[in-house]
């Protein structure tokens, strides 16, 4: 148990503070803006899925431990070339800056997907992949710990960065930090490796359940989707329409991450009625923001902003955990959860501009919270739930 749990911390921990730290190298490339950052958060949310969907598919392989070990020397083997040619592993060379584009999406894609790209999506797909076989170890034991373990190190490594890390290292002894702390990871993920054995992976197994339906899958999707589209859009609204500081995207965030470690630590931070009567008084306190932009102090707004993010998100995350699945079906409640977050980005980033002069994705995002907790508060649906939890999953839904 205990090196699982290291192997999970520090796997989130990297993992967060890879993103403030890139951000914080090509911002200044592309002008700094916030859409910047809101491309680079699209970015790794889908490198994300496709870690989640890595796992997925490995779980099911009869040599995955060393296929995941194969991928591990590749990854060391390229932040070492990299630190060799660039002076710092996962910095950019300054010779992949490109000349001033209008839609630089692809440019800064490009960048993300050679300078961090594979190491990422390693990280990225640790935290599902090993509480997958913790589980298949230890049947009895609940996974649930450790995602919200796996949390609390993405929270610590995205506040370490602006506090303990910006302000004390050159970027270029940031790479190298880095780039240190992943091989400690590989060298923890090659120890679990060690230890577990082809066939003690496949022999022990959990008990069988029922599959997930298409509508369950659905609704986790949705419940991802709608958490990481607030998200985004609660940064836009905060930062371009009523502020401009530095670092000021580190706060949703770091609120989006708090959500999740709340409601996946134990059921008892979460009571759907008191969310939505303190998601109902933020929206009311929000629709005061909004009509006194020009008036009210900066703080206040941002505060108003971050509660009702906050409320959003654990409304989402809470009912997530509510629907979690048994431990067979893991890597799909991650990889359906994930894709729906990524499709919020994508719908934030490329069709919301389109579609819309303003930032109306924010109110898609409220509206869609609203509509969350119509349907899980209405009598015949929560009628439902309490019927699929006496049967130990909520597969009915």
């Amino acid at each position: 148990m205990l090196l699982f749990a290291i192997n999970i911390f520090l796997s989130a921990f990297l993992l967060f503070q890879i993103q403030p730290l890139i951000g914080k190298f090509i911002l200044p490339w592309f002008g700094g803006t916030p859409a910047v950052w809101s491309t680079a958060m699209l970015f790794f949310q889908a490198l994300l899925t496709g870690g989640y969907a890595y796992a997925y598919w490995l779980v099911k392989q009869t040599k995955q431990r060393w296929i995941h070990a194969t991928l591990l020397v590749i990854s060391i083997t390229l932040l070492t070339l990299l630190g060799l040619v660039w002076r710092s592993p996962i910095t950019p060379s300054p010779e992949l800056r490109p000349a001033y584009v209008e839609f630089p999406v692809f440019n800064i894609f490009f960048i993300l997907l050679v300078s961090v790209g594979l190491p990422y999506f390693v990280l990225a797909s640790n935290s599902p992949l090993m509480q997958a076989w913790f589980s298949r170890l230890q049947p009895t034991a609940s996974y649930a710990k450790l995602y919200a373990l796996s949390n609390v190190g993405s929270l610590l490594g995205l506040l370490a960065y602006p506090i303990l890390v910006e302000p004390y290292l050159s970027l270029q002894s940031q790479g190298w930090g880095w780039s240190i702390g992943f091989v400690l990871f590989a060298v923890v993920s090659s120890l679990i490796i060690y230890q577990l054995g082809d066939k003690k992976i496949e022999s022990t197994s959990v008990e069988k359940t029922v599959k997930a339906s298409a509508s369950l899958k659905l609704l986790w999707m949705i419940l991802g989707g709608v958490a990481s589209l607030f998200l985004l859009a609660i940064t836009n609204q905060i930062t371009q329409e009523v502020t401009v500081i530095p670092f000021l995207w580190v706060l949703p965030l770091a609120i989006y991450l708090l959500s999740f470690i709340l409601a996946f630590s134990d059921s008892r931070w979460y009571n759907r009625n008191l969310y939505a009567l303190l998601f109902g008084l933020a929206s009311l306190a929000t629709l005061w923001a909004l009509t006194a932009r020009q008036t009210s102090p900066i703080t206040l707004q941002v505060l108003i902003y971050c509660l009702l993010l906050f409320f959003s998100c654990m409304i989402c995350h809470g009912e997530l955990y509510q629907l979690r699945p048994p431990a067979d079906h893991l890597t799909t409640f991650y990889l359906m959860s994930s894709l729906g977050g990524a499709l919020g980005g994508v719908y934030v980033n490329f069709l919301a501009p389109a579609l819309f002069d303003g930032y109306w994705e924010f109110y898609l995002g409220w509206l869609m919270t609203m509509l969350i907790l119509v349907i899980r508060l209405f009598p015949k649906w929560l009628g439902e739930y309490k019927k699929a939890k006496h049967k130990q999953w909520h597969y009915l839904l």
